[in-house]
């Protein structure tokens, strides 16, 4: 599978950007970027390829991509309705002081390390749900 690197689309006057999905599949484009990256799956089904894990998908599927981290989802069937919320953010957006309080760079650095990402309990996403879908 060949491997894009996004251009960098995330400036000082653009933070965070949310997208939404509406598509009759999810593609199979193995990509990384330079900033952070939340999907939301709110409808579909398939396989999602980040770093070095293969997992299957499914609706309520939330996960946390750190930078530079190679990933794409997969559906399973061609013509499926597919939907899903993505939002693109730097570490910074927060502003860089946070990362300075103490135990906070540890969380930075753990982030950052990852080459699995971080997949959310389908608990934390029924409590987030609201809030994913009003970004």
């Amino acid at each position: 599978m060949r491997h894009f690197i996004e251009n960098d689309f995330i400036g000082e006057n653009t933070p965070i950007k949310a997208t939404s999905i509406d598509s009759n599949q999810f593609q199979d484009k193995w990509h990384s970027h330079n900033y952070f990256e939340i999907t939301y799956i709110t409808k579909g089904s398939g396989r999602r390829f980040v770093g070095d894990s293969i997992e299957e998908f499914s609706s309520g599927d939330l996960v946390l991509i750190p930078p530079n981290l190679p990933h794409n989802w997969k559906s399973f069937e061609k013509d499926e309705n597919c939907k899903a919320v993505v939002i693109h953010f730097k570490l910074d957006v927060f502003g860089n002081e946070l990362w300075k309080l103490p135990g906070y760079s540890m969380v930075k650095n753990k982030l950052l390390e990852r080459s699995t990402g971080i997949q959310f309990s389908s608990c934390c996403v029924n409590n987030n749900n609201d809030c994913i879908h009003t970004m």
